[in-house]
């Protein structure tokens, strides 16, 4: 009956994906045609060489797909990287994947980004800003892109380069003060209190591809198959390569082999409760979730035997991994990367007031959910606390009123409100500045060096498979219905419809959570802007209208009506004296301003509600003429919604009075926008803006 089920759902599915009638006849046009793929010589899960010499990887897997759905082909070039580079930039290579985007390559290419982004950074225990790493050690480790950018951008700045094997031996320099800062990746962010020195020459990495201008069309039907491609195979894909990658580079690895000899089954230690969403929850009686499906891999690629066991049921510590150690730095000889970041949330039954610091509850019944002591290191000052490692029994004392408030991570609190339809009725009340990280945790060293090999540590495979640590799980399903099922037709189809229907809903309750969040984040922001309030609701209305005039996609629009209003977020984190300055801010006081774009995609990247909003945040002071920031993008490489926003919120702006000027006409507003066409807007956008003048007039008076 499963498989009935799962055949009818991607039935439905299968007509999600729209092709123009360009595009279908491009395709008929093209049918059978050959195209010549180029992937510059790497080696992990998305592209290396198997014991057979054949190409394996996401990357093939992807093109595969696109063979069997397009009915076209590709022949892959295996040339040595500085012969790739010579085809590309002479234009001789129809597709090529991982080859850096230069101007010179643009003349023939378009770009377009595959799975992920990252941001290239500086760890550093003491150093706060760049200017004091001068004539300072840093560390790098040998021949990854990172190190290449780094020093082709930054040639002219007086470090001391330091060459490393592997991060590993990174944190352990640094820990011993023999470097002064880490050259490494945002999602290598390690569990302890360093700093992070943000390098505003380079702009985010983006795994790209490159296609031939000549095909155009091409381009937009790969980014809706790549879409698809992301939502219904790629973790499938990076999980089957990881197990046959790892297996590969370790099978003459000396450790594997002794590790091999020493242990016949490996004991994973993990907290007594049956569940704690998202990192593993019990389902007839199999484990299952983020933690068990890596530990699975990890003993898949050892060939050893993983057996899981309550902390309860291990005696003197008799375990060999420890599955959540958030002491990581304090007892390991092993730096190991944390897989996961706590954002500690304040939630209540109602939300009255917005607490901005915890340090207001500390006559509170105070409720804190964890997995560690947390208590201990993080919340001393709480006089009526009480510790929770089961979220539902947090629950039931919020919703009895044992407790007044809860604190814990926002995911895991989230997760099982949705699991109990509870969103109604417990409000997010506050934010804290605690963070609290975990790793995989091991005494033998041997282990370490294993586990800090083979767990996701690529920024890829971080990025896709921690997918697994947000998204939304409804694991309390009444499966009854299933077999009501009868080999009736129009009875099989009425009830599939009814649980396809019961699914949505159960999604959209789950979807409420995210909402309360952006909802609270507003209203922080207000608390910081007293101007931000109806400011906010008139950018989100003028962005959709305009969405619409463009005629974009349905979600689309109803995401930038959602999420424009969180643009300037990121002033939750710039100082009130600068904030709310009347006069001229001096130029060291606007580049503090400038940080409030980065701090807010950091802020919204941590919801994980998508680029749209992600963007907006991002890059909603670029300028059409490339003269904006933070990366100084120019005309269409500014994302469409950042456009939009940008436009938006400067005609509302100009209309508002502030501290620092008084309030425009709409005549001015509009006038100073005409004559930034161009410059700071995009022309067609402006030449909306003005054919519909009169709605944007409208909505800033009746808001």
């Amino acid at each position: 009956m499963k498989i009935i089920f799962i055949f009818f759902i991607v039935y439905i599915t299968s007509f999600s994906l729209n092709l123009t009638k360009s595009e279908e006849m491009w395709l008929e046009k093209n049918k059978g045609k050959t195209f010549t793929l180029a992937i510059a010589n790497t080696s992990n899960p998305f592209y290396y060489i198997d014991n057979f010499h054949h190409p394996k990887g996401v990357y093939i897997d992807f093109f595969h797909y696109l063979e069997n759905h397009l009915d076209i082909k590709f022949k892959y070039v295996d040339k040595p990287n500085k012969e790739l580079t010579s085809l590309l930039n002479k234009g001789k290579i129809d597709i090529a994947l991982d080859m850096a985007n230069t101007p010179k390559r643009k003349e023939n290419y378009y770009f377009i980004n595959l799975f992920n982004e990252y941001e290239i950074l500086l760890i550093s225990k003491e150093v706060t800003n760049l200017n004091s790493l001068k004539h300072k050690k840093i560390g790098v480790i040998s021949n990854t892109t990172e190190s290449i950018i780094f020093k082709n951008i930054y040639s002219d700045f007086p470090f001391t380069l330091v060459p490393l094997n592997s991060l590993n031996e990174g944190f352990k320099k640094l820990e011993n003060k023999e470097i002064d800062a880490l050259l490494g990746k945002d999602k290598y962010l390690p569990g302890k209190n360093y700093n992070i020195v943000h390098l505003d020459r380079i702009d985010k990495i983006n795994n790209q591809m490159a296609i031939k201008k000549e095909f155009r069309t091409f381009v937009s039907i790969i980014r809706k198959y790549r879409n698809l491609y992301i939502d219904d195979y790629l973790v499938a894909s990076l999980r089957k390569n990881r197990i046959e990658y790892y297996k590969n580079l370790l099978k003459n690895y000396n450790p594997l082999k002794e590790v091999q000899k020493k242990y016949k089954e490996l004991i994973i230690e993990i907290p007594d409760e049956n569940k704690i969403l998202p990192f593993y929850y019990q389902k007839h009686s199999e484990l299952l979730g983020y933690i068990p499906e890596r530990m699975e891999e990890f003993g898949q690629i050892l060939n050893i035997p993983i057996i899981f066991k309550k902390k309860s049921e291990i005696l003197n510590f008799n375990y060999n991994i420890k599955a959540f150690d958030s002491n990581n730095f304090k007892n390991h000889s092993k730096y190991l990367i944390p897989y996961y970041e706590a954002d500690m949330v304040i939630v209540s039954k109602t939300n009255n007031k917005f607490i901005k610091n915890p340090k207001a509850l500390i006559e509170k019944n105070l409720g804190i959910i964890t997995i560690d002591d947390l208590k201990s290191r993080n919340l001393k000052y709480m006089k009526n606390s009480k510790i929770y490692f089961s979220t539902d029994k947090a629950l039931d004392d919020l919703m009895s009123g044992k407790v007044e408030y809860l604190v814990g991570d926002f995911k895991r609190i989230s997760l099982a409100i949705s699991n109990r339809y509870m969103g109604d009725s417990v409000k997010i009340a506050g934010f804290t500045n605690i963070q609290s990280y975990f790793s995989y945790g091991t005494n033998d060293p041997l282990l370490a060096d294993l586990i800090e090999k083979i767990m996701p540590n690529y920024i890829s495979e971080n990025e896709i498979l921690s997918n697994e640590l947000v998204t939304s799980r409804i694991i309390d399903i009444n499966h009854k219905y299933i077999f009501t099922i009868t080999t009736i037709s129009l009875f099989v189809l009425i009830v599939l419809l009814f649980l396809l229907k019961k699914a949505i809903k159960e999604k959209n309750r789950a979807n409420k959570i995210t909402k309360a969040l952006v909802n609270s984040f507003e209203t922080a922001n207000q608390y910081n802007d007293e101007d931000t309030g109806m400011h906010i609701i008139r950018v989100n209305k003028y962005s959709q209208f305009m969405a619409r005039k463009l005629k974009c996609s349905k979600k689309f629009i109803e995401e930038i009506g959602e999420y424009a209003s969180l643009h300037d977020v990121g002033k939750i984190g710039i100082p009130d004296i600068i904030l709310k300055k009347p006069g001229k801010l001096t130029d060291e006081e606007f580049e503090t301003m400038k940080e409030h774009t980065k701090i807010g995609f950091h802020l919204i990247k941590k919801m994980y509600i998508g680029k749209v909003a992600e963007n907006i945040a991002l890059y909603h002071h670029e300028k059409y003429n490339g003269k904006g920031y933070p990366f100084g993008l120019y005309g269409n490489e500014i994302p469409l919604e950042a456009r939009i926003v940008s436009l938006a919120d400067v005609y509302d702006a100009l209309r508002q009075k502030r501290v620092y000027k008084k309030s425009f006409s709409h005549e001015e507003a509009m006038a100073i926008i005409i004559n930034e066409s161009g410059q700071s807007f995009d022309p067609k956008l402006v030449t909306i803006f003005i054919k519909y003048n009169d709605i944007f007039e409208e909505i800033f008076e009746s808001n």
